[in-house]
């Protein structure tokens, strides 16, 4: 057993820059300058390692990759570890593509959503028979798993009562009044934002970047900062302080069910 505390000073790299978040929330960085020189000043502190982490490729932003590798390159004598959080679908994909990634779970309904945007399936067999025709010839899926996991707009309880919602359609009217909740690519992806407007004409008031339903969206709803918010279905949270509206209700969007891989065509 070691006799001594080892600590790994870290680089996270969001829009080309060295920065902090404030409370892990994207948006709130905190700006550094070049990562590189960041990485240059450990290593003449004194550190061995250095931990990077590519913030814009996790929260689906984009990808610091050449940067990676130049602090990769050019900080000689300085071992780096790499957080793998690869983020979201617009950010894993293309490794999936190009090899680097081999195997990942995935959802059928929202992935054949991002390769087919006209795609109007919505049963679970329909939508997994049309997602082996959309992948791309290096690609395959495995047998999909029978549980499911969706996304559900949850509002509060007070919220519900005050609208006397308990559907999507019932919030529709009000939604200009509500600020909504979710991971960063919600806002675009044609089952999150867009759908809502298409579907229920439901066009939010603000759209408030946070997790994917995990505890910084469960804080925003219960101390009021969103009114409603994107969590999965599968989510114990969602009976603790609110009420869910799920995809059951959401009917033009297609559902989502967990794949137990998605890997390229060698396996």
């Amino acid at each position: 057993m070691s006799d001594h505390l080892e600590l790994l000073p870290a680089v996270d790299v969001a829009g080309g820059q060295a920065v902090q978040l404030v409370q892990g929330v994207a948006g709130s960085e905190k700006r550094f300058g070049d990562p590189l020189e960041a990485a240059l000043r450990w290593q003449e502190a004194g550190a061995e390692w250095i931990h990077l982490v590519d913030l814009d490729a996790a929260f689906g932003r984009g990808s610091n990759l050449g940067i990676i590798k130049k602090v990769i390159r050019q900080a000689k004598g300085v071992n780096v570890t790499k957080k793998l959080s690869i983020g979201s679908r617009e950010a894993y994909f293309p490794g999936l593509q190009d090899g680097s990634i081999d195997l990942i779970p995935e959802y059928t309904g929202v992935l054949l959503q991002y390769l087919n945007k006209s795609a109007t399936e919505t049963e679970p067999d329909a939508v997994y028979a049309a997602l082996q025709k959309a992948l791309p010839g290096t690609l395959t899926v495995l047998e999909k798993s029978s549980a499911e996991d969706k996304d559900a707009v949850v509002v509060t309880k007070d919220t519900a009562t005050k609208y006397n919602a308990t559907s999507i359609a019932d919030l529709a009217a009000n939604c200009g009044q509500l600020t909504f909740g979710g991971p960063p690519e919600f806002k675009t992806r044609p089952d999150g934002i867009p759908g809502l407007q298409k579907t229920y004409n439901c066009t939010f008031k603000d759209y408030k970047a946070l997790d994917a339903g995990g505890p910084l969206t469960v804080a925003a709803l219960k101390n009021g900062d969103v009114q409603a918010a994107d969590i999965f279905s599968t989510d114990a949270s969602i009976w603790s302080v609110s009420s869910g509206f799920s995809s059951d209700s959401w009917k033009a969007l297609t559902p989502t069910m967990i794949l137990r891989r998605a890997s390229t065509s060698r396996w």
